[in-house]
């Protein structure tokens, strides 16, 4: 799986799978947080339009993410 960040939209492409997610990728999900709260976002959204499987265990750590922006407070918003 890889993440892509560009302003406030991150896309996700990939396998959203246990053996899809490393800890590069986990890095680059906190990195990309980090990104969009120094711009002072108040919302991301979160493009799955290229994930290509995904499992309880990539979904558990979508969402964790998700409540990590929220932490943040940014917004996630999910599509495609």
């Amino acid at each position: 799986m890889g993440i892509y960040a560009k302003g406030v939209v991150a896309r996700l492409r990939g396998d959203l799978t246990h053996s899809g997610v490393t800890h590069n990728i986990i890095n680059s999900l906190a990195v990309s947080l980090q990104m969009i709260e120094l711009r002072g976002a108040k919302n991301i959204r979160i493009d799955c339009r290229g994930v290509r499987s995904a499992d309880i265990s990539g979904l558990q750590l979508l969402y964790v993410w998700m409540q990590c922006a929220r932490f943040r407070g940014v917004e996630p918003e999910l599509v495609n």
